[in-house]
């Protein structure tokens, strides 16, 4: 109800407008006529043809502008508002034809002038007569601009440039009236002179109108910088990412957008429609509630193809493969060839019967496809036996309550056994355990030999060690970023691998997907606050053991201390920020982080007697204390694991 007020108010007010500069042209066109036969003025008479095409442009606005304003019906779904740019490009036509008309008239009289030729003087009258029609028509023209941005409306814009353009007409024709008056005959070619250079302002004016208005009636997408910001404003909502398939075009006044994107493809039919919702309506809030939008949400998973179950599952499934197989091996054979069918063994062929009894021994058919190394990478990171350890004394559990973290998750490496959690699952700022995902993107790149130089636009950060104009092959700089932390690294890095910061957050966001981080969304590749890039600790943890399966990543985040060389010859000495690496026994890695939102976070990994540990902790209340306690936690967890087995 609101939106078709909306819309009868609107066109109220474009009647209103369009009336005041009719009775403006009515007016001025009969004064012009008849200043031009009485003062004998062919640029006069001229100039009143024009007003009587603004005229007529005026009766067209009237008239499609209230066809536009119906609302959508059966014969049109869309609703009316391509009348209003149909208008548009009427008016561009008769501004065409008048300009074609002031220019053919105006060489005819300059032809005749330079064969010898004499033009009329005319009188004072058509000078009084230009006159008024300048400030008239500069006025009508102001007052219909600042309407037409308020009403946002097309038909109205092109008839206020049909004004401007009257104007102009009407300023080369006093120009060249007053000279015919006041410079005697041999200047009266002043006359038609200037009419030609208006009618040429008049050409450009119709041609611009026309191209924008035939452009809209075929479909012409909105301008690329529109499109952009269309994109940019959907990959900002979380829990959605990749939106592509972007087609969009003007319907009159009103944007049609339509595009694609991609959603977790576990989520219920319901979740889906909401988030779909909550992008048509975050569109209509920017670009007008009359904005037609239409979303396709494709499923993450099957669009990137990774292997189909989910870290509650994904141990099970080798298991249920197994079981199936044994199962078959224990049916009866008649169950297995097809008895239970109506097929009677008996009437088989030996050669049949002999086939079936080497199946059945070898089991083929039955058996699942091993999985791959991949597969079983994924699994082994997303396995995780909830069945968590009870802290035994009043001692542990003091200590353990004692601790300042928000948010941690302790999981054994080889048995996925959960040994200690905090609100693992609550929605956290990660901080620069996000350079997690932009190092483990850079590895799988393959380009860590690129040249990679420091532009202005990636120096921002106040605390980086990169500087403008500085050279580095993406390797060393990959590995500035990882021990250092350092923010514009990560800048360049994502700028060089994607060719801006918002594609290579789709890359982030589709590897999260991949790896099961379901509620992860990444908003940029380094970490800094922006309330679109979150995830949990139990997602981090899946993250850092995933990449901890890299070697190379391993390498990076394992070294204390690295020389990284510039490619101007320079080094930069390189501390890891992780200190553990040297003060905790057994400590592997993996990842520092600090932000005043995120607070103090650390994702580490430890090897003793056999056991490695993986642990997140968030939101730690201080720098120091982000170590003390994860160091307490992986104490506490080694004691476990090497604890005796306490029977049931």
């Amino acid at each position: 109800m609101h939106s078709i007020m909306s819309t009868t108010k609107r066109n109220k007010e474009i009647y209103k407008v369009t009336l005041v500069g009719s009775v403006v042209n009515v007016v001025l066109l009969l004064v012009k006529f008849v200043a031009g036969i009485v003062g004998h003025s062919a640029a006069m008479v001229a100039d009143a043809v024009h007003s009587l095409s603004d005229f007529v442009t005026d009766v067209i606005v009237l008239v499609f502008v209230r066809i536009s304003g119906k609302p959508q019906d059966k014969s049109h779904d869309y609703g009316h508002g391509k009348y209003e740019t149909l208008a548009m490009t009427l008016i561009g036509v008769s501004l065409l034809v008048v300009a074609v008309g002031i220019l053919y008239s105006g060489a005819m009289k300059i032809h005749l002038w330079l064969g010898g030729g004499q033009l009329e003087a005319p009188g004072t009258i058509a000078l009084w007569t230009a006159l008024l029609s300048v400030v008239l028509k500069e006025g009508i023209y102001r007052y219909s601009m600042v309407k037409a941005r308020q009403l946002q409306s097309q038909a109205v814009e092109a008839n206020a440039w049909h004004h401007r353009s009257d104007a102009l007409s009407s300023i080369g024709t006093a120009v060249g009236i007053g000279g015919a008056i006041f410079l005697g005959q041999r200047w009266t070619v002043l006359d038609p002179l200037a009419s030609c250079v208006v009618g040429g302002f008049i050409v450009k004016v119709a041609v611009d109108l026309l191209r924008n208005g035939i452009g809209d009636l075929m479909e012409q997408s909105l301008p690329e910088a529109v499109e952009k910001e269309i994109l940019e404003l959907v990959a900002s909502l979380p829990g959605l990412s990749e939106p592509h398939a972007l087609r969009t075009r003007r319907i009159g006044n009103h944007y049609a957008i339509e595009l694609h994107i991609l959603m977790d493809g576990d989520i219920t039919l319901r979740q889906a429609h909401d988030k779909a919702s909550e992008v048509e309506d975050l569109l209509r809030q920017h670009y007008g509630a009359e904005t037609h939008v239409a979303v396709h949400v494709e499923p993450l998973r099957e669009k990137q193809g990774p292997p189909e179950n989910r870290r509650e599952r994904g141990q099970d499934r080798w298991e249920r493969g197994q079981d199936r197989w044994e199962r078959g091996q224990d049916r009866p054979l008649q169950d297995r060839d097809g008895a239970n069918r109506g097929t009677s063994t008996a009437t088989l062929k030996p050669f049949t019967l002999l086939l079936l009894f080497l199946l059945a021994v070898t089991g083929c058919g039955q058996r699942e496809a091993p999985l791959s190394a991949e597969e079983l990478r994924l699994q082994h990171c997303w396995w995780i036996d909830s069945t968590t350890i009870a802290v035994d004394s009043l001692m542990e559990r003091e200590a353990l309550g004692a601790l300042t973290a928000e948010s941690w998750m302790l999981v054994d490496d080889s048995t996925g056994l959960l040994l200690s959690a905090k609100n693992a699952d609550r929605r956290m700022f990660p901080a620069s355990l996000t350079k997690m995902m932009t190092c483990l993107l850079a590895l799988e790149s393959g380009k860590l030999a690129d040249s990679i130089v420091i532009t202005d636009d990636v120096y921002v950060a106040k605390n980086s060690r990169v500087r403008a104009g500085d050279g580095y092959l993406a390797g060393h700089l990959l590995c500035e970023m990882m021990l250092q932390s350092d923010n514009d690294a990560a800048y360049a890095l994502a700028k060089h691998l994607a060719g801006d910061t918002l594609a290579f957050c789709e890359m982030m966001n589709r590897k999260a997907a991949y790896l099961g981080m379901d509620s992860t969304h990444f908003a940029n590749p380094n970490g800094m606050p922006n309330d679109s890039n979150y995830t949990t600790a139990r997602d981090l943890l899946v993250l850092a053991r995933y990449c901890m399966g890299d070697s190379s990543f391993a390498k990076i985040v394992g070294t204390p201390f690295m020389d990284i060389p510039l490619t101007d010859g320079r080094h930069l000495p390189c501390p890891n920020t992780n200190t553990m690496l040297e003060t905790y026994p057994g400590c592997i890695g993996v990842k520092t982080g600090f932000t005043r939102q995120a607070g103090a976070c650390l994702a580490s990994a430890a090897m003793r007697d056999g056991n490695t540990l993986f642990l997140v902790l968030l939101n730690s209340k201080t720098l120091n204390t982000r170590f003390s306690e994860s160091e307490a936690l992986l104490d506490y967890g080694f004691r476990v694991m090497a604890a005796p087995a306490t029977p049931k």
